[in-house]
């Protein structure tokens, strides 16, 4: 009896460590800043020093804060040499220039669909491979791939990244029985 109630102590304690280290990056959609290490940190999968270690960013890399706010002393960023997610310590960071999130529609609708939700022609017109977080969910594009995908209509925030690239977010609105595509391609300049 005594190895099955600390087997249950162990496996709770395991099961809040990993609620702890599984963030939702959906739930940081305000203003973001391009900023970069002040010291070697470590990018960790979670707001917390005990979530698995992701890598090491040295000293002056460049990263994109999604926002200030963060969790326990901790940013919620993306490493723009590697695309690589996670969080880093508040305290390694240098805020850089504000960025604002997209106020223009990113998916351009294409048209109309019997299906009830929005349907998503995305094309990765890249060599890098493609992040795309819509909602709570996660997408990978390999080059020059072309996918659909579907979404439930309504406001719905996205964040777009590809490693070397400043990454876009914003919120669009998706209407019912409608279809829409964006292709994604790495611009040299910001606008």
């Amino acid at each position: 009896m005594k190895k099955i109630a600390l087997f249950l102590v162990i496996y709770g304690s395991l099961f809040h460590l990993n609620a702890q280290c599984d963030s939702e990056f959906s739930k940081y959609n305000g203003g973001s800043y391009l900023s970069e290490t002040t010291t070697s940190v470590a990018l960790r999968q979670g707001p917390n020093s005990s979530c698995p270690l992701v890598s090491t960013l040295k000293s002056g890399s460049q990263i994109f804060v999604l926002s200030k706010d963060g969790e326990n002393s901790y940013y919620p960023v993306i490493d723009i040499h590697s695309n690589k997610r996670g969080f880093v310590s508040k305290s390694s960071v240098r805020l850089g220039e504000f960025y604002a999130s997209s106020t223009t529609p990113m998916f351009n609708k294409s048209g109309y669909s019997r299906s009830y939700d929005s349907r998503i022609e995305v094309f990765n017109n890249t060599s890098k491979t493609l992040t795309l977080n819509i909602g709570d969910a996660e997408y990978t594009f390999s080059p020059a791939q072309k996918r659909t995908i579907t979404v439930k209509p309504g406001s719905i925030y996205y964040l777009a990244s590809a490693p070397g690239g400043l990454p876009s977010k914003g919120v669009q609105k998706f209407e019912k029985h409608s279809s829409y595509a964006w292709e994604f391609y790495i611009s040299t300049s910001r606008y």
